[in-house]
């Protein structure tokens, strides 16, 4: 059993519902990816998705400190999270090994180096890849990541899920890093999936007299939640169609 440090909130479902709603989706979804979803979920949560259900987590990190009264992260007035990863050695161009600080900053992979002043200086590094790799428990996750020319231009392997080295070490990886963190390219794209995810929600709430459910027990409701969703896709799919050019006349 992985210990959590993750801080969450006891009595807090949503996350423990998530990892269910995926157990039970992701047969019939073979080709998913990748989940979208707010920061209820934490380490041992990501670790379950990646490890036992195989899916990339787009969730964001908590920060480590946020000002009271600010607007947070749009904002930059929060501190980000880190947290000193691996040590790795580099082979240099003249044939000698050299040693990589790697760390997460914000749940990116960086090079941790110390300044002149004694502050730490974490430089990001660009993801080349991201692998999936499935065992007799489930998956195995790692990244690859292109080093700076100073320290040789290699490709170095990350990896993403939680061990028990990691427990011993009292390192939660899976609480700090993502395979597709805040501020990536992938990330800015994707993310965009969870409003339309969020405003269905509210579309059905304010769909309902004094926000009450127009049927009894949850298997009722979950045919009215279907009929819902059937109904937006429809619109969805007419009004792209609607925006499509007309295909020329043969």
């Amino acid at each position: 059993m992985r210990s959590d440090r993750s801080g969450s909130t006891p009595g807090k479902d949503e996350a423990k519902a998530a990892l269910e709603l995926l157990r039970r989706l992701k047969p019939h979804a073979p080709g998913a990816q990748a989940v979208v979803w707010d920061m209820i979920l934490r380490g041992r949560h990501i670790h379950t998705i990646l490890a036992e259900i195989g899916l990339v987590p787009v969730v964001g990190v908590h920060a480590k400190r946020k000002e009271e009264g600010t607007k947070g992260r749009r904002a930059g007035a929060y501190d980000p999270k880190t947290v000193d990863l691996d040590d790795v050695p580099v082979g240099m161009a003249d044939g000698t090994d050299r040693v990589v600080h790697l760390a997460a900053r914000d749940g990116q992979v960086c090079l941790k180096a110390i300044t002149e002043t004694g502050d730490p200086h974490y430089e990001p590094l660009a993801v080349v890849r991201v692998q999936r790799h499935p065992n007799k428990h489930g998956y195995r996750w790692y990244g690859q990541y292109r080093v700076p020319e100073e320290y040789g231009g290699e490709a170095i392997t990350v990896r993403y899920h939680q061990t028990e080295e990691d427990d011993r070490r009292s390192l939660n990886r899976t609480e700090n890093l993502r395979p597709v963190p805040e501020g990536s390219e992938d990330y800015a794209r994707l993310i965009r999936l969870r409003p339309d995810a969020e405003s269905s929600n509210r579309g059905i709430e304010d769909s309902l007299y004094i926000n009450r459910a127009s049927a009894k027990g949850w298997r009722r409701q979950m045919v009215d939640l279907l009929g819902y969703a059937r109904l937006v896709n429809a619109i969805t799919l007419a009004r792209c169609r609607a925006r499509e050019p007309a295909s020329a006349a043969a």
